[in-house]
């Protein structure tokens, strides 16, 4: 708001000298404020705003989990996937006689968005199923 009522009286000052036909030095000599305050909200507007970029990329690494436990299919390479993905520690827990990847990294990616817990649990279970006699 600053900017734009200092903004429209340097163009008000401007205009004034420039019809009186008196446009030189005094002008600029009475846009010293205007000019002053531009620059002022400008420095101050654009510390904020690297305080703010700061803040919400401290938010962002906080709010990822620290562990990440993976129930489903046997697959090393989803977990290696994941722990570089998200930064967490990342254990995978499956059957031994199931070598069926069924993972995918969107999914799980998608799953992990929004969440603020440190430990997370992500499942998938084959659908289908062995019967046994």
């Amino acid at each position: 708001m600053t900017a734009i009522i200092t903004t429209i009286v340097a163009v008000f000052i401007i205009f004034d000298d420039a019809f009186k036909g008196s446009f030189g030095l005094e002008t600029l000599r009475r846009m010293r404020v205007p000019i002053g305050l531009l620059l002022s909200t400008g420095a101050i507007a654009g510390y904020h705003w690297l305080i703010y970029r700061s803040e919400q990329e401290q938010v962002v690494r906080l709010n990822h989990p620290k562990y990440i436990l993976l129930i489903g299919p046997r697959d090393p390479e989803i977990t290696r996937q994941v722990a570089a993905l998200s930064g967490a520690r990342v254990n995978l827990w499956s059957e031994l006689d199931t070598e069926v990847s069924g993972w995918s990294l969107d999914e799980i990616s998608n799953s992990l968005l929004g969440v603020t817990a440190e430990s997370v649990v992500i499942t998938k279970f084959d659908v289908q199923r062995r019967l046994f006699r």
